[in-house]
C-alpha cells in the first residue's frame, strides 16, 4: 500500500478511549477507537500503512494478520472518505 497522509483539512481530537475526526471540508464527525488513534497517529508521523501497523501490534499485541486486516479495512474507509490521501 502506498504511504497515506492525513488530509490538511482535518482535525484530531484526541480521548480517552480513542479519537474524534473533524472533516472540516465536510463538518463531518468521524470516531476512532484506540487502536485506529495509533495506526492515525502512525500515518500522521510520517509512517507508512505498514509502520502504523507495526504500532498497533506493538501497542495492543494482537496476532499481525488481525491487525494487517482492520488497518486495510480502516485504509480503505479513510480513503473513500477522503480523510487521508495515497502520498509518495
Amino acid at each position: 500500500m502506498r504511504r497515506l497522509q492525513p488530509a490538511a483539512d482535518v482535525e484530531l481530537v484526541e480521548g480517552d478511549s480513542g479519537a474524534i475526526l473533524f472533516d472540516s471540508r465536510s463538518g463531518q464527525l468521524y470516531r476512532l477507537n484506540a487502536a485506529g488513534l495509533v495506526y492515525w497517529l502512525g500515518l500522521a508521523s510520517g509512517g507508512d500503512h505498514d509502520q502504523a501497523v507495526a504500532a498497533v501490534v506493538a501497542e495492543f499485541a494482537c496476532p499481525l494478520p488481525v491487525a494487517r486486516n482492520d488497518a486495510g479495512t480502516l485504509a480503505r474507509r479513510l480513503l473513500d472518505l477522503g480523510l487521508v490521501h495515497a502520498g509518495d
